[in-house]
């Protein structure tokens, strides 16, 4: 399965948000969303111990991919090191990061705290309010209320369109559900772009 049908399968929505970006760094944003969303899950899991061996387990999978070159992991590892390989990618660097997510979900810190350095580790790849946007989606996965106070400018003109589509999305919660109820959704926003209403 390619990078985009895996997200797609995961979360359309977010394949969505990608058709908004050069047709070369589709792949390898398709896959740090995807690790963004394993790692979120890991995180969120209800007792820091098994967050923990989650996290860890993709720490150190990454960790043996950078150094060897191994990707008999799982497709998401593979892809990830031909990132690396290619050096759009720079996996100790992830592996570090998620080593932090480690050690806070071993003291039982807030699931937060173990986030935030995450949230803005993979959203320096999405560009200029990356970070941001992954905090807002984080929490409307989990049903919280867009605010509008979550971000100084959610649709300012100097964020990319991927990261106002983001924006756009959580604004109202059918939309992360596409296309299952809302089928028509890429169509409607397309229809918005056309229009410079988003």
């Amino acid at each position: 399965m390619t990078s985009m049908a895996s997200l797609r399968h995961e979360l359309p929505c977010l394949a969505l948000v990608l058709n908004f970006v050069a047709p070369s760094k589709r792949g390898m944003l398709a896959d740090v969303l995807l690790l963004w969303l394993e790692c979120r899950r890991a995180s969120r899991a209800s007792d820091g111990m098994l967050a923990a061996i989650r996290l860890a387990w993709w720490r150190d999978a990454l960790r043996q991919a950078a150094k060897t070159g191994d990707t008999q992991h799982t497709p998401l590892v593979a892809r990830l090191t031909q990132h690396h390989q290619q050096a759009t990618l720079a996996l100790p660097k992830i592996a570090r990061i998620i080593d932090g997510m480690v050690a806070k979900r071993l003291a039982e810190e807030a699931v937060a705290k173990a986030l935030l350095t995450w949230h803005n580790a993979i959203g320096d790849y999405l560009g200029e309010g990356g970070s941001q946007a992954l905090a807002v989606l984080d929490k409307a996965l989990l049903g919280e209320a867009y605010n509008k106070g979550d971000t100084a400018q959610p649709k300012s003109a100097a964020l990319a369109v991927h990261i106002r589509v983001i924006y756009w999305l959580v604004a109202d919660p059918t939309r992360l559900a596409y296309p299952t109820q809302r089928p028509w959704l890429a169509a409607e926003l397309a229809w918005l772009l056309l229009w410079r209403r988003i």
